[in-house]
Formats: C-alpha cells, structure tokens, sequence
C-alpha cells in the first residue's frame, strides 16, 4: 500500500486519512510524531516569533523560530513522520530560501520560489515528505511552482484557478496522493477544484457560497478522501457545511454545529489519527473543542495569551483576528431562496423606477419600508424603497422610487469598494440575499 501523507495546506483543515503505518503521518500538526494533531500558537515579539505546541495531554513545549518578515508554517519535510516548523524568507535577490527546524535542533536549508509566491503543504509525489509548493498570481490564474523533495523528480509546473483563489493540497480522490486543489470564487459560489496528482485530469464542484469561511479539505468520514467544508455563522454558533467526496448521491453532506460565533473554526485529527475531526479554537480562554462526528466537542486546554493559532492548513497569518459581522455566514444567493420566487433587475419596465427587488415568495418578505443594501464588508452602501406589498407579484422594491437612487452602474461602483461585484439585500431571519452582479438580472418570479 502507498504511504499516505497529507499535508494540509485560511487563517480559515488537515488531518488526511491512515496509511499502512502504525501512526498516520497525515496531520500536518503533528509535531510530536503520534498521528495526532497539535495546537500550534504563534506570538510575535519585537523582532522575533515564539512557538508554542500543545499536546492532548496538555504539555507544552516553547521555542524560538523566525523573524519579523518571515513566513512560518510546519510540514513534514523529512521522513520519521514527524512534523518541523519551517520559515520561508526573502533573500536579497527576491528569491525564497526555505529553512526547517528538526527534531534534533538542527536546521536545513532549500531555495524555491520568488517574492511574492504563497506556500502550500502538501505531498503531490507520493514519497513520504512535503514537496516545496508555490503559488503564484499571473495575469488572471493561479501558476503552481513544484519542486519535488525527491530529487529525480525534478520540477514541475502548471496553471489551477483564478488569481484569487484559495491554494490547498489534499487527497481528494483516494489515491494515497495530494492533489492540488482551489476554492475559486464563481458568480457568488465557491467552485472547488483539483487536479488528479497522476492522469493531470481536473474535475470541479460547487461548494459554499460569498461569505463562507473555506478550510482545508480534511477526511471527516475515514474513507481515505479529503472532504470540502465551509463554515458559517448561524444562531451564534460556527456551522459546518461539509461535502463528503466518494458518497453515494444522498449521503454525501454533513452540517454539524458547535462554539460560539467568534470562535476559529478549524479540522484536524486531535482525537483519532485516523481520520479529521471538526474544531473551533477560542482564543481568549486557549482552548480548542474538537468533534467525532455526530458526537459532543471535548476540549484541549492550552495557554492564553499565547499569540495566534496557526493555520488549519499549516500556514501561519501575521494578522490580528477579525471580527465577524453580522453578515458572515449569513449569506444566501437569491438563486438558492428556499421556494424561490425573488428576483432582482437591473433595471424596471417603468424605466425611470431603477434597480428593482421582487420578493414574490410569501415567506421571504419583510415589510420593511426601506430595504438596506450591503457590500461584501456589511457596509450600507444604498438604500431600496417599498412600492408595494399587496398582488401578484408580492413585496417590489425600486431604488429611484422611496430608494437613495442609484442605477445599477453606480451599484456595482459602490460594491467594488469591499472588493467585489456582489451586494447584499437584507432578508429574514437575519439572512442576506446575494445578488452576483448588479448590472444583470437574477433569481425568478413565477
């Protein structure tokens, strides 16, 4: 049997499955060489970052790696089935040299890649030990830069997803390799797609909409395929979508709730090597719950005031948390309204009345005189008027009729301010309905 080794590549998933070994050198946390994985914590001093790892059992180990400037991530990258923190730094000559940490306090050193790239973990060959993998944005796609740790393989390269796309490697399909995968923003939805590590085949689904917080694919149901999860906020708790790659049609979703809405969502194999656990981190007390499926979250107790949390996929963001909105994970695409029957126009058959919402389903109507419109930030950009909410065609909103007056043109403008075409009408039950694209037609009304 191959050996199996996923790395898993959002400050918004790891732990990929067993192998023929006693442990399963999957997790990419796995720093302590168990198969299971760790709380890895980062906290920036002045110049330098401090690391600290936490095991199921509660030890801690401290230590000093990197500097301000560098990229820190972990990933297998020597056999023994251990896991080593690593940096990327920018040499004088825009090129990025790679060190490991090894168990044994030594350090090794690669060259590969150039400013700019992002680091991806991730075993694309199938030989035990985490390739050097990088993307990089050309023009409108995403370049993927591959040096292979095992030196007959050389080098290889190839184009997967927009430039704005999310970078991961995970064994999707089963066959004991990572495949290099995207999360591409399409129209409103996410489309995940990857890139089979053997006949170079890609093959594509749709999974998650504008808003959802994307994780590394982990392998939830221990069928030896990584599945795709997204999470959202909903009744003050992190949600988990996920699809379950190699189901039968029917079987193959999963949602399962728990944490609170600021908590960080996360996977991994904290409590069975196995396969990946569901998690959310909560940084202000530093302790992280984990889920079997179907089963109550046990926690792991580790240090507060510890710095941020690594990434899920083995990445390590220098940033401060965010926080949510009451828009994040509340986000519906008007073309996915349970019943239908809500439409939006760019422009109304009156002409002069503008941009136009119909909310014709029964169900999804508000009443509300005024209907706020949003960016993808939650920011008010515009405000809709009620014209009617009485026949056939249910609530009809117009913005230059009780509205502020734009048209879709200058729609469109004020949403590109938070870095996309999409807008956000408010709906019920503290819903936003999701309209790709201001300047054309989309939902339907009966």
């Amino acid at each position: 049997m191959k050996k199996r080794l996923i790395l898993l590549s959002f400050l918004a998933a790891l732990g990929i499955n067993s192998s023929a070994w006693a442990i399963n050198p999957s997790s990419i946390l796995d720093v302590y060489g168990d198969g299971k994985s760790e709380i890895i914590l980062i906290k920036k001093n002045d110049t330098t970052y401090t690391w600290r790892t936490v095991a199921a059992d509660g030890s801690v180990r401290t230590f000093n790696f990197g500097k301000d400037g560098d990229t820190l991530l972990v990933g297998k990258y020597h056999f023994g089935g251990k896991s080593e923190p690593a940096l990327v730094h920018t040499e004088s000559n825009n090129e990025l040299m790679w060190k490991y940490l090894l168990p044994s306090g030594a350090r090794r050193i690669s060259k590969w890649g150039l400013k700019g790239d992002a680091p991806v973990s991730g075993d694309l060959d199938c030989d035990g030990k985490a390739d050097l993998i990088v993307t990089r944005q050309e023009g409108e796609n995403l370049r993927w830069y591959i040096k292979y740790r095992l030196r007959s393989r050389g080098t290889q390269e190839f184009t997967l997803g927009s430039k704005t796309a999310k970078a991961f490697a995970a064994d999707v399909d089963g066959d004991g390799c990572d495949e290099a995968v995207v999360a591409d923003l399409v129209s409103g939805e996410y489309v995940w797609t990857w890139r089979n590590s053997s006949y170079r085949t890609q093959f594509s689904k749709n999974w998650g909409v504008e808003g959802d917080t994307i994780l590394q694919p982990g392998d939830i149901d221990n069928n030896g395929r990584a599945d795709f999860i997204i999470v959202r906020n909903e009744n003050n708790a992190k949600k988990f979508y996920v699809y379950l790659n190699g189901r039968a049609s029917g079987q193959n979703s999963y949602t399962y709730s728990m944490g609170e809405k600021n908590d960080i969502p996360y996977v991994g194999s904290f409590q069975d090597r196995r396969y990946s656990q569901l998690a959310v981190y909560r940084r202000s007390t530093g302790v992280l719950y984990s889920a079997k499926r179907n089963q109550t979250p046990v926690a792991i107790q580790g240090p507060t005031d510890a710095g941020m949390i690594i990434g899920a996929d083995g990445i390590f963001i220098d940033a401060p948390l965010v926080e949510e909105n009451e828009c994040t994970g509340n986000i519906v695409p008007i073309t996915e309204i349970p019943g239908g029957g809500v439409l939006y126009k760019p422009v109304n058959v009156h002409g002069a009345r503008g941009p136009t919402l119909i909310v014709q389903n029964r169900s999804q109507q508000t009443y509300i005189s005024r209907l706020e419109i949003r960016n993808m930030n939650c920011e008010v950009i515009a405000y809709t008027g009620l014209f009617s909410s009485v026949g056939h065609y249910g609530s009809r909103y117009y913005m230059k009729s009780g509205g502020t007056g734009e048209d879709a043109e200058e729609l469109l403008a004020l949403a590109q301010t938070a870095g996309s075409n999409s807008i956000l009408f408010k709906g019920i039950d503290g819903t936003w309905i999701l309209v790709s694209n201001p300047l054309y037609r989309e939902g339907s009304v009966r």
